[in-house]
């Protein structure tokens, strides 16, 4: 497979956001970053972290119709096309926390319960993948307190193979990856690695041996550092509020691609990420989060990213 320059493009829904202005927004993304892949999010909602329903019908989601037509227009602009449906808690909890084995909530049934939902959820974008010719499709996210469940995570890569023929991906957690038992049972090897600054070069060597235990490709699927002071060292932290600093987005940047240059076995990175609704250029200047748009890691993305084409 060719190296993945992906962005993760989050927010698609032409009913809230406009299809032309979707669109508009993809395409101001391919020419800002030079990327040849876009990893697009969708997002299912439970109500908690220990609920067992996966709601991936609600009205922020994309519909089928809207979500094929996007994905043709991606490859109009020469982009490989990879799905994530992702699953995010209603009520702000991280899905890093979804269990049923604490807080006297422990349950065999519920366990069963949500990944029966869990994997009718994929196997909805797993067919959908499958019509519309998706390069990938990335599954987990994060869900670091189910991968015990080694068994029901095989049932669901099997379930999901019997409709998506094309590369399979699990995301793991950062500095979580040695906790996956089933990472023979996928094509590629992901993790959302967002590593401190300093360790970053330590990490990605770690990870190598998993790599090669396997016999896996591997991709950082998602990865990234807010335009904040103190992200760089801390990225994952997404409720930092350190003072606006392009400067440290763009460090952390800098060191991302030089490590990862150094090592042939890495072969991709998806960044965090674009919206596919943008707000004018001076509020997303003024943004201290992650998202890309208006700010000069922009440029610093193209050039890494255009001199390797």
């Amino acid at each position: 497979m060719c190296f993945l320059k992906a962005i993760n493009y989050t927010g698609l829904n032409y009913g809230m956001n406009g299809e032309e202005r979707s669109k508009e927004s993809l395409r101001m993304m391919r020419a800002k970053t030079a990327c040849n892949a876009v990893i697009i999010v969708l997002g299912a909602l439970q109500e908690t972290f220990h609920t067992e329903w996966i709601d991936y019908k609600h009205h922020f989601m994309p519909t089928d119709e809207e979500l094929a037509d996007f994905i043709q227009y991606s490859r109009s602009l020469g982009l490989k096309v990879i799905l994530k449906p992702i699953v995010n808690c209603k009520d702000g909890t991280v899905r890093s926390c979804i269990n049923f084995s604490e807080q006297g909530l422990s349950s065999e049934g519920k366990w069963v319960s949500w990944f029966l939902n869990y994997t009718d959820y994929q196997i909805h974008y797993a067919r959908l993948a499958k019509d519309t010719k998706c390069d990938m499709l990335i599954f987990g996210s994060q869900l670091v307190k189910t991968e015990h469940k080694e068994k029901l995570w095989r049932e669901v890569i099997s379930q999901v193979r019997e409709y998506y023929n094309g590369q399979l991906c699990y995301e793991a957690d950062k500095y979580q990856e040695d906790g996956v038992r089933f990472w023979d049972a996928v094509d590629v090897i992901g993790t959302s690695g967002y590593y401190g600054q300093k360790c970053l070069g330590h990490e990605l060597d770690r990870i190598k041996k998993i790599v090669e235990k396997y016999h896996k490709t591997f991709v950082i699927t998602e990865c990234g550092c807010k335009s904040c002071e103190g992200s760089a060292l801390a990225p994952d932290q997404w409720i930092l509020s350190g003072s606006l600093s392009y400067a440290e987005q763009i460090s952390y940047y800098k060191t991302l691609f030089e490590e990862c240059s150094k090592r042939n076995f890495i072969k991709g990175i998806g960044i965090w990420a674009w919206q596919s609704r943008l707000d004018n250029k001076e509020i997303c200047e003024k943004d201290r989060g992650y998202f890309l748009y208006g700010k000069p890691v922009c440029d610093l993305i193209h050039m890494a990213w255009k001199e390797n084409q």
